[in-house]
């Protein structure tokens, strides 16, 4: 009920305050991943406010495929996005978000800034998990 009450003052607040001049639609986008519903993020796209990758960092790791799909739309044909996405879907441990990125038509294949592939990590992360099983089974001497 809280909640509902903070989107409809949010949504009224939008309305007649003029964002895009005050320079802080993109601290409202990302915030709008607190919310429940694709309300207010969808206003904020709607009035002009620009997808950056820190709103779609945050719709992954606040695990939102809403929000994701969402950012995803309205962003320009012509904008990249960094192959480390997919490596944070696969730390978050998010396959929506994964197979949301390779719809979008990320390739699983590039590496990232760390020379990292997805594939990569997620073997690390299951070995990682391996490790720690096969260490609780194992006394230490």
């Amino acid at each position: 009920m809280k909640e509902e009450k903070c989107g409809e003052v949010a949504k009224l607040t939008l309305q007649r305050v003029p964002f895009l001049q005050l320079g802080c639609e993109s601290l409202c986008l990302k915030l709008s991943t607190k919310f429940p519903s694709t309300d207010i993020a969808s206003l904020l796209l709607k009035i002009g406010a620009p997808v950056q990758l820190g709103h779609i960092k945050a719709a992954v790791v606040c695990r939102r495929k809403d929000l994701l799909d969402l950012f995803l739309s309205h962003l320009r044909t012509e904008e990249m996005l960094p192959s480390s996405l997919l490596v944070l879907a696969v730390q978050t441990r998010h396959l929506e978000s994964l197979v949301s990125f390779l719809k979008h038509g990320l390739d699983p294949n590039d590496i990232d800034r760390e020379a990292m592939l997805p594939l990569s990590v997620a073997v690390r992360i299951d070995l990682s998990k391996e490790q720690d099983a096969y260490s609780t089974m194992v006394p230490t001497p």
